[in-house]
């Protein structure tokens, strides 16, 4: 086995992992908590949300990096 390629795409994994972090921090200041096509529900100190929208966007998104890369 060798370890510097290992210790490479912990590292690679790592800062995507921060990356993704970053951006889920980041997405309710921004357009991705209130996409049309996400469903809310609030009552009292309860809020709810199903992100069908944001979810679709995420993984087309997903697919078309993963696709990039690939070729």
């Amino acid at each position: 086995m060798n370890w510097q390629i290992l210790g490479k795409y912990m590292v690679t994994a790592g800062t995507i992992i921060i990356f993704i972090g970053v951006l889920m921090l980041l997405a309710d200041r921004f357009f991705l908590a209130r996409l049309p096509g996400d469903i809310a529900f609030q009552k009292d100190a309860l809020k709810f949300t199903i992100p069908f929208a944001t979810i679709t966007l995420v993984g087309i998104g997903i697919t078309l990096i993963v696709n990039f890369f690939s070729k």
